[in-house]
């Protein structure tokens, strides 16, 4: 049962990094084309969200790795008898 649980929270991490990945460059697009066509900003608007977009799911990504590799350790001490 042990083994289904981690299966199910590898799952989980994996989507919530997929997320991470795609979302905010998709939302930031999404703004860019609202404001191009309301306030008639030009294709800069666009290529800047994109770039931000980019540099969010990247800083995303960073954390969340963090994070994991830090969970990682706290549940998996090292032994005496491993050596580094």
């Amino acid at each position: 049962m042990q083994s289904g649980i981690k299966i199910l929270r590898r799952l989980t991490m994996l989507t919530q990094l997929g997320l991470s990945i795609v979302a905010p460059p998709l939302l930031m697009a999404y703004l860019a084309h609202l404001a191009q066509t309301h306030w008639g900003w030009g294709a800069w608007a666009m290529i800047a969200a994109i770039v931000i977009g980019l540099i969010s799911s990247a800083v995303s990504v960073y954390r969340l790795a963090k994070s994991l590799l830090a969970k990682e350790k706290k549940e998996n001490p090292p032994s005496f008898n491993d050596h580094s």
